[in-house]
């Protein structure tokens, strides 16, 4: 946020700010205010163990039931 106001925003609206430039601590107020907080991001992997062979056998066997149960 901080580069964006500073690098495009300020500029755009034709402001004269005699070469000042918002810190990053007063980004980081300004995303607070608008209900934003800083979170450290985990890296991990999603495995979708949708198509396993215990799951398909189970998701067929359970789709049986179900469509015995409809008649």
């Amino acid at each position: 946020l901080m580069k964006q106001v500073n690098n495009v925003i300020i500029p755009s609206l034709g402001l004269n700010l005699g070469g000042q430039k918002i810190s990053e601590g007063t980004a980081c107020a300004w995303l607070a205010k608008l209900g934003y907080e800083l979170k450290e991001v985990k890296k991990g992997m999603y495995v979708d163990g949708h198509e396993c062979d215990d799951v398909a056998k189970y998701c067929k066997e359970f789709l049986e039931k179900f469509s015995q149960n409809e008649r």
